[in-house]
């Protein structure tokens, strides 16, 4: 939905991830599962990755009870990665036997080598 959207989401539609963004930053999005909220059915792929381009966030009323905050990206065209791969090589990655656990945080400022490994499996090159 975010891709099609051109826009991005974190963690249930925080406002303080979006405002710690700025356009020209780059994003990408993880997926854990195939289906948000579904059974047993991992994922555990990179999905998407796109530059911010919206000024600021703003709200979107997707119900009556939910009304998330949103920033504007614009995602490249890119094929999904295995995150199980890259463990090993991602340094924000501390205990590899637990490798899961930053991406709980829901958002996270990654280190520029890394992003650049992610970027490769993702576009096949570094964008920019």
């Amino acid at each position: 939905l975010c891709v099609a959207g051109g826009y991005c989401q974190i963690g249930l539609g925080k406002e303080g991830p979006m405002k710690k963004m700025a356009v020209g930053d780059w994003i990408v999005l993880y997926s854990p599962r195939a289906v948000q909220d579904g059974p047993n059915d991992f994922l555990q792929e990179f999905s998407a990755i796109g530059e911010v381009t919206g000024e600021a966030p703003y709200s979107a009323q997707v119900s009556p009870e939910f009304v998330p905050f949103r920033r504007d990206v614009r995602y490249e065209e890119c094929k999904s990665a295995s995150v199980l791969p890259m463990v090993p090589s991602l340094s924000f990655i501390r205990d590899k036997k637990l490798w899961g656990v930053p991406f709980r945080a829901g958002h996270f400022d990654m280190p520029r080598g890394d992003f650049m490994l992610i970027a490769r499996a993702l576009l096949g090159r570094i964008p920019g």
